[in-house]
């Protein structure tokens, strides 16, 4: 009774805490606070449902619940959550010391904190969510407030937070991605407080709080994503000396300050993310730090390449020239539609396990006798312990095994079925073999498979070139996967029939590339590019989105971490609507 009674304490505190951040992120404009409510219900509505279903392991989407209040579609929880009970469990000591060489520290850390106030409900993570969610509103709203002239702008950022499929989605889980998206704006916006404490005279004061909230920003954010707040301490630090240049303070006072400044995050950062960086980084020196970056690079997209991904990002034009014929059957058939399901469930469960690499699993599908024979070109193994031997010394790491242009004819107890295989090998590349095999139902009704037949030898895969990966991942990132297939620029594995949703998100990150472009070439935007926010903002996407787009091969990650550049685009018109003359010339 009693622990319970402590817990409804901090929960009183935390709704009303909700309270006053809805009070504060409450626009001016009638829409935009609607759009607010309607994004702040939807995320509490179906984060609570999600959960319940979830937990309970009631019969709705069972295919996609990992039981517990966790779902397929945020496996990263399953880390997060149980390492912040375990933190929780330890005391504040073991919170405030945990080693930042682990992933996520700063939010592990949150969430282990919000666990010791409030429960070991992964529920508590979407109350962590809402939070964030209506953090970051309220300071969109602040900005436009302190800037008039860019309420429209903050306007359509706020929406396009609110409504955008990708946040929506993760911020029904106890998933690091909201806390990012609140740290971003506030990292955004206290640049912009800078900035215009520095063209004003004597705002020491908001001079100095700007810088701390700075620094403690980038240190929570290194502790989220290093990589990220790398490229935001570059572009910081230009920004701070190009404010310095336009400070109406004097020069030598201003450009101490922006040293100052950026030596101080520069600690920040190193202090946070030190135990992260790689070593290829961490020892490299500035001379060396190009090569060394595009070594770590290549470092993760083979970490990418390497895992058993089912949803491989593989370039579309040299996919199709590896494609053969399949064989074309007889159309007369006598295996009846029942008997032809059982066979393409048997072939769909040995294609999921070579993706697997559990050899023992798929070898089930075939005949365990020394009659077995494999054709490949002309190569003959016969026997079903010498493929089982063969197959096993060529398993690896695979990026998805699909069939494709299944044909099947046949009898009650014999069929032939013939179609391609489309393996994604560790380096991204998708290789496709033709076949011909034929089955056999057993007296015990198993249907197994006795021959197999390819009819030529496999090609050597070559791997994709630097530039076909760019362009491939490039593509992915903008392009909706359903048409890019279609086109045959890239081509995307399995994705659980979730295809549709990111292709939704495709179109809405499209929208606000388009708009972000609008606003910065727009003619009366035309002062956006003396704006250091501008600057802030472009640079940091720029340093981000080609190494993502090289690096990841995983659609699902990309279609996750485009994020980083998707909140980007949402600033950029906000910077470019400020109207910097008011500064220079206050009686205009």
């Amino acid at each position: 009774m009693t622990a319970a009674s402590l817990r409804i304490l901090p929960l009183a505190v935390f709704g009303l805490g909700l309270f006053f951040l809805w009070r504060a992120a409450q626009p001016s404009d009638r829409w935009v606070k609607r759009a607010v409510a309607a994004g702040f219900l939807v995320r509490a509505v179906l984060g609570t449902a999600l959960f319940w279903i979830s937990w309970t392991r009631l019969p709705i989407l069972t295919s996609f619940q990992l039981g517990d209040g966790y779902w397929v579609f945020a496996q990263d929880a399953t880390f997060y959550f149980p390492r912040a009970v375990a933190l929780a469990e330890q005391g504040l000591r073991a919170i405030i010391l945990y080693d930042r060489a682990n992933a996520s520290v700063s939010y592990v850390q949150l969430l282990a904190c919000m666990v010791a106030l409030v429960g070991r409900s992964t529920s508590v993570g979407i109350l962590l969510n809402l939070f964030c969610y209506l953090g970051t509103i309220a300071l969109l709203v602040r900005w436009g407030r302190a800037e008039p002239q860019t309420r429209r702008m903050t306007a359509f950022a706020i929406a396009a937070i609110s409504f955008s499929p990708s946040l929506v989605l993760w911020s029904l889980q106890p998933l690091k991605d909201s806390f990012f998206q609140l740290l971003f704006v506030a990292f955004v916006s206290a640049c912009a407080m800078w900035q215009r404490a520095w063209l004003a005279p004597r705002e020491w004061w908001r001079r100095a709080a700007c810088g701390a909230m700075l620094a403690v920003v980038l240190f929570l954010l290194a502790g989220l994503r290093w990589y990220f707040a790398a490229a935001l301490l570059a572009a910081a630090a230009l920004f701070s000396l190009l404010v310095a240049a336009m400070a109406a303070q004097r020069k030598a006072i201003s450009f101490g300050a922006a040293a100052i400044l950026i030596a101080v995050m520069a600690a920040s950062f190193a202090v946070s993310a030190g135990p992260s960086i790689p070593p290829v980084l961490a020892s490299a020196s500035l001379r060396h730090l190009p090569r060394s970056m595009l070594s770590a690079i290549e470092q993760v997209r083979s970490g990418f390449d390497t895992t058993a991904a089912h949803t491989t990002i593989v370039d579309g034009r040299k996919a199709a020239a590896a494609t053969e014929a399949v064989p074309a059957l007889p159309r007369a058939s006598s295996l009846s539609p029942a008997e032809a399901a059982t066979i393409r469930v048997l072939l769909d469960a040995e294609a999921a396990a070579w993706t697997r690499c559990d050899v023992a699993r798929a070898m089930d599908v075939y005949w365990r006798s020394p009659e077995l024979e494999i054709v490949d070109g002309t190569a003959v193994i016969r026997g079903w312990n010498q493929v089982a031997e063969e197959r096993g010394r060529a398993c690896r790491p695979l990026g998805s095994v699909r069939l494709t242009g299944l044909q099947l004819a046949g009898t009650s107890d014999m069929a032939t079925v013939s179609g391609r295989w489309d393996i994604t090998s560790a380096s991204g590349y998708l290789q496709t073999r033709a076949f011909t095999m034929v089955m056999r139902r057993f007296p015990d009704g198993e249907w197994k498979i006795v021959r197999e037949v390819f009819p030529s030898p496999a090609a050597p895969v070559v791997a994709p070139s630097h530039l076909q990966r760019l362009l491939a991942g490039t593509e992915a990132l903008v392009i909706p996967a359903t048409l890019g297939k279609r086109l045959g620029l890239f081509d995307v594995g399995a994705g659980r029939g979730l295809l549709w949703f990111a292709d939704i998100d495709t179109v809405i990150f499209d929208l606000a590339l388009v708009f972000a472009l609008w606003a910065l070439f727009a003619a009366s935007a035309a002062a956006a590019w003396r704006n250091p926010v501008t600057w802030l903002i472009l640079l940091t996407t720029f340093l981000i989105a080609p190494p993502l787009a090289y690096s990841i091969s995983n659609f699902g990650t990309l279609f996750r971490l485009r994020e980083m550049i998707y909140l980007g685009l949402l600033l950029i018109p906000i910077a470019a609507a400020e109207n910097l003359n008011k500064f220079f010339h206050p009686s205009s």
